[in-house]
C-alpha cells in the first residue's frame, strides 16, 4: 500500500513540473484528467513491469501535450526535464534523510518512515527546481531561439540522460539499494547533471555568439542600403540645386520681359515636376538621423525602404534626436521589428495604404507610435495577443505573442492598442528606470 501512495505523490510531482514548465499551465480541467489517467496508466503497469510503467506515463504526458500545443520539441522537453529532475532529487533526498533530516526527525515523530519522509523531500526539491528552470529558460529564451539543429541535439542528450539514469536504477533494483549505493548514485547522477548543464551552457555561448554575429550582418547589411539610399538622395539634391539655378534665371527672364507664357512654362515643365521630388519618401530617411542608435537606425532604414519597395506611403515623425532607448536595446530591437512588421504586411492588403512611425521624447517617457492602413474586419482586441491568434492564415499570430512575452519582463514598457475603421495603431511607451 505505501508503494502505492509514494507512487501517486511522483506522479502528481511529476504533472505538476509539466505544468509549471509550461508557457501557459495546462488548465485545471486537463490537469485533473491527465492526472487520473497517469494514476491509472503509472499503478496499472508498475504492478506489470516496474519502473518501466514511467515511460509510459512519459509517452501518455507528451503525447497529450501535442495535442494541446501542436509544438513537438517543447512538449517533450517539459515533460521529461520534471522526470530527469525527480530522479536526481530522490537520490538526494535519500541521502538527505538518512545523513540529516533522520537525526531531526526520528525523535519528534512516533511512526518515522524514511521512505514517506524522502518522497516528500523529493516532491519538494523536484517542484523548487522547475520553478528555478522555468525562471532560467524564460530569461533565456528572450535572446535566444533554437534552431531545429539544436532543438535534436537537447533532446538528444536529456533522453540519453534518462536512460543512464534508470540504467543505473535497474542496476540497483539487482544489487539491492543500500545506504553505499544510494550515496555513490547520488554523486554519479550529481556530476551526470553537472555535465548536462556545462554542455547545454556551452551550447547557450555558441548560439548567442552566433546571435550576435548573424544580429551584426543584418546591421551592416541594413546600414550598407542606407548608406546607398543617402547617396541617392544626395545626388538628387545636387541636380535638384542645378536645376533650381536654372529656373531662377528663365523666370527672372519671363518677369523682365513681362512674358506671362513663359512663366506659365516654365512653371509646368520645371517647377511642378519638382513637386514629386520634394514629396518622395526618399526624403524621409533623413528624418532618420535623429536616430542616434545605430541598431534602431538601421532597422528603421531597412523597413523604410521595405515599404517603399511595396509601394507603401510612409511618413516620419521624430521631433527630438534620439539618443538611448529606455528599455534593453536587443529586446526593443525584437518588439520594435515585429510592429513595423505587422504594419507593413496589413498595408500592404490595401489600397492607398501608408505607414505612420512617430518618436515622441520627454525626459522620463519616449512614445513610439506605428500606426497603418489595414483591411476593414473585426480584430479582437484581447485576443491579439495570445499564441496562435491572428487575423491572417492560419499558424500565424506568433509576433505579438513574443512581444507580449518581451515586455511582461519589464514593468516599465508597456503597449496599447487601438483599431478602427481600417486603421491599426499601437504605441509602445518607455518609461526611464531611474527615475524618481
Amino acid at each position: 500500500m505505501l508503494i502505492f501512495f509514494i507512487l501517486f505523490l511522483e506522479l502528481l510531482t511529476l504533472l505538476i513540473g509539466v505544468n509549471i514548465l509550461s508557457d501557459d499551465g495546462i488548465g485545471i480541467k486537463n490537469f485533473l484528467l491527465w492526472l487520473l489517467l497517469i494514476q491509472i496508466i503509472g499503478q496499472f503497469f508498475y504492478m506489470e513491469i516496474g519502473f518501466l510503467a514511467i515511460f509510459l506515463v512519459l509517452f501518455f504526458l507528451i503525447t497529450c501535450l501535442i495535442i494541446k500545443s501542436k509544438k513537438i520539441f517543447s512538449s517533450i522537453l517539459i515533460t521529461c526535464l520534471p522526470l530527469v529532475t525527480l530522479v536526481v532529487t530522490n537520490y538526494f533526498a535519500q541521502v538527505m534523510e538518512m545523513y540529516v533530516v533522520k537525526d531531526l526527525l526520528s525523535s519528534f515523530i512516533v511512526n518515522y518512515d524514511r521512505e514517506i519522509v524522502a518522497t516528500i523531500l523529493t516532491c519538494i526539491l523536484t517542484i523548487l527546481v522547475c520553478y528555478l528552470t522555468k525562471y532560467v529558460i524564460g530569461k533565456l529564451r528572450r535572446f535566444i531561439i533554437l534552431e531545429r539543429k539544436y532543438q535534436i541535439l537537447i533532446l538528444i542528450f536529456l533522453l540519453f540522460m534518462i536512460v543512464i539514469f534508470y540504467v543505473n536504477i535497474f542496476i540497483g533494483q539487482i544489487q539491492g539499494f543500500s545506504s553505499e549505493h544510494i550515496t555513490l548514485t547520488s554523486i554519479l547522477f550529481f556530476i551526470y547533471a553537472c555535465l548536462l548543464c556545462g554542455v547545454y551552457l556551452a551550447l547557450i555561448y555558441t548560439l548567442n555568439k552566433d546571435s550576435k554575429m548573424k544580429q551584426e550582418r543584418v546591421l551592416n547589411q541594413q546600414l550598407h542600403d542606407y548608406t546607398i539610399q543617402l547617396e541617392q538622395l544626395y545626388n538628387n539634391l545636387n541636380s535638384f540645386r542645378h536645376d533650381y539655378l536654372n529656373i531662377l534665371v528663365s523666370l527672372e527672364e519671363g518677369i523682365r520681359t513681362e512674358d506671362i507664357e513663359m512663366i506659365k512654362g516654365v512653371y509646368h515643365r520645371v517647377i511642378k515636376p519638382t513637386e514629386q521630388i520634394v514629396k518622395s519618401n526618399d526624403y524621409i530617411l533623413g528624418k532618420v538621423r535623429k536616430v542616434h542608435i545605430v541598431e534602431i537606425k538601421s532597422l528603421l532604414a531597412e523597413k523604410i525602404i521595405k515599404s517603399q519597395a511595396k509601394g507603401i506611403d510612409v511618413r516620419v515623425e521624430i521631433e527630438e534626436i534620439i539618443e538611448s532607448i529606455y528599455m534593453d536595446v536587443f529586446s526593443f530591437y525584437r518588439v520594435f521589428s515585429i510592429l513595423l512588421d505587422n504594419a507593413i504586411e496589413a498595408a500592404n492588403s490595401v489600397s492607398n495604404s501608408y505607414i505612420s512611425i512617430v518618436f515622441i521624447q520627454d525626459r522620463d517617457i519616449q512614445r513610439i507610435e506605428v500606426e497603418n492602413t489595414c483591411e476593414h474586419q473585426e480584430i479582437s482586441l484581447k485576443d491579439i495577443y495570445k499564441k496562435g491568434y491572428s487575423s491572417k492564415e492560419s499558424n500565424r499570430g506568433i509576433g505579438l505573442y513574443n512581444v507580449q512575452q518581451i515586455l511582461n519582463d519589464n514593468k516599465y514598457c508597456t503597449l496599447e492598442t487601438f483599431y478602427e475603421l481600417g486603421v491599426f495603431t499601437q504605441t509602445l511607451i518607455l518609461k526611464r528606470e531611474d527615475r524618481e
